[in-house]
C-alpha cells in the first residue's frame, strides 16, 4: 500500500534580529508564492534599527501564503509567511 502524505501549515514569524527589538520592517520577500524551499534558504529580508538581515527557512516545504506586505512594520512574533510541510506516514498493509 502507498504511503500517506499529509501537509501541515508552519507559520514563519517576524524574528527579533537585534537586542530589544520590538518590531521590524519587512523589506522584501526573497521567495515567490508556491516556491519550494529547503532549510536555510533565505525567505525574506528584515530591517531593524541597525541592520538589514535575510531570514532563513526553519523547515523544508512549499511557500503556501505570503501573509505580510513588503514595506510594512511588523511586531516581533507577527506572521510573515506560511510554509506547507509534507509529512509522510507509512501506508497500511496490503
Amino acid at each position: 500500500m502507498a504511503d500517506d502524505v499529509t501537509t501541515t501549515a508552519r507559520p514563519v514569524l517576524m524574528p527579533s534580529v537585534e537586542v530589544g527589538m520590538e518590531q521590524g520592517r519587512l523589506v522584501e520577500f526573497l521567495v515567490a508564492l508556491g516556491a519550494t524551499v529547503a532549510v536555510g534558504d533565505p525567505l525574506f529580508r528584515v530591517e531593524g534599527d541597525k541592520a538589514i538581515l535575510d531570514i532563513e527557512s526553519p523547515v523544508a516545504g512549499r511557500v503556501a501564503e505570503l501573509v505580510a506586505t513588503p514595506g510594512a512594520d511588523l511586531p516581533v512574533g507577527a506572521e510573515v509567511l506560511v510554509i506547507e510541510v509534507a509529512q509522510v506516514s507509512p501506508g497500511g498493509s496490503a
